[in-house]
């Protein structure tokens, strides 16, 4: 995708109406507004990564990614994502007869979410290997999973 920057007056308002959504939180209406962007001027990527940023405020990490695979960004993100996930999962506990099988459930939800985000995180730090808030997310990981920290195939 080529990161020119065009200026005509349309690309300029669809723009403006996207960052204008952004900072009101109206995310559906950022992806559409997104959406038109790259149907309109799809050489750009302003449209792909504001699209991403909506669905991935929509928690479909997934699909922010599958917008540009290669994006670091993206990457970034989906791991970020389910970190969060991990970190904020919550069963529907209820006074359950099966409360011990649900929390073993759980758990093992949890350490899946854990080791995903890892992946990404790991990957995203391939690209950018400087990204102390990515070894920071990986760290808390290899924390919690009971792993060693080993960057020191970083500095090869």
């Amino acid at each position: 995708m080529n990161e020119q920057i065009i200026n005509t007056p349309r690309y300029e308002e669809l723009v403006a109406e996207v960052l204008n959504f952004h900072r009101q939180g109206d995310f559906l209406q950022m992806q559409k507004v997104a959406e038109n962007i790259i149907k309109e001027f799809p050489e750009f990527t302003f449209g792909y990564k504001a699209l991403g940023v909506a669905y991935s405020s929509f928690g479909d990490y997934q699909k922010a990614v599958e917008i540009d695979p290669k994006d670091n960004e993206n990457i970034a993100n989906l791991g970020v994502g389910f970190f969060n996930l991990a970190h904020n999962y919550q069963s529907n506990k209820s006074s359950n007869k099966n409360s011990n099988k649900n929390s073993n459930a759980d758990l093992f939800a949890k350490i899946e979410h854990y080791k995903k985000a890892k992946s990404y995180l790991l990957k995203a730090l391939q690209q950018n290997p400087q990204n102390q808030n990515f070894i920071n997310y990986i760290e808390q990981i290899n924390n919690i999973l009971g792993e060693k920290n080993d960057f020191s195939y970083l500095q090869k």
